[in-house]
């Protein structure tokens, strides 16, 4: 929200670039507002809604939140069988790497969304070609409260690695300093 604002009095709008705006923000709000109910609520159990989830399907959803200002997006969906989850949870995870990826590329750069079916589960990648995170950090990103940001509060990859694990799958990151960052779900079917 704090991005597109600042860009907002850049240059001229017209009404339907201000209307996508709105849109945008108030995708946005309600996201936050979401994410603020979860941080309340941690203390006490939520009712999952357990449904399939076409995880494609969800990935445009999630790409549909974002403005690719200066970033390629590139996408390599392949057909894949429907997994068990909340939907509410895994769109927070995606949302959640793609904001980070989008946070690692300053100057712009790629972020590359691939599903896939291997030995039996449903992977998803979400790849940037950002900053990187130095070895010595890998192991620490999924903890609550650390963050590398001066302004994150470091909840998100640790409530992404909860939502995962509690979806019955797994969560792999792969980093090189100056390269990017690949984050690997897999999932069962």
């Amino acid at each position: 929200i704090r991005a597109e604002t600042e860009r907002l009095t850049n240059q001229p709008r017209d009404s339907a670039y201000l209307n996508t705006y709105k849109e945008l923000l108030l995708k946005h709000i309600t996201r936050i507002e979401g994410i603020i109910q979860r941080m309340l609520g941690l203390a006490r159990e939520k009712e999952r809604q357990v449904a399939d989830i076409t995880l494609n399907e969800l990935l445009e959803a999630v790409i549909a939140c974002f403005n690719f200002d200066g970033i390629k997006l590139t996408k390599e969906l392949q057909p894949v069988r429907p997994i068990k989850g909340d939907a509410d949870e895994l769109q927070e995870v995606f949302v959640n790497l793609m904001q980070n990826a989008i946070d690692s590329m300053p100057n712009g750069g790629t972020i590359t969304l691939r599903t896939r079916e291997e030995s039996g589960k449903v992977v998803a990648e979400v790849a940037d070609t950002g900053k990187g995170i130095p070895a010595e950090l890998r192991e620490k990103i999924f903890d609550p409260f650390f963050s590398t940001r001066h302004e994150g509060v470091g909840l998100g990859l640790s409530i992404v690695y909860r939502i995962v694990r509690e979806t019955g799958g797994d969560i792999q990151v792969t980093s090189e300093v100056g390269k990017g960052t690949t984050f690997t779900l897999s999932f069962p079917v």
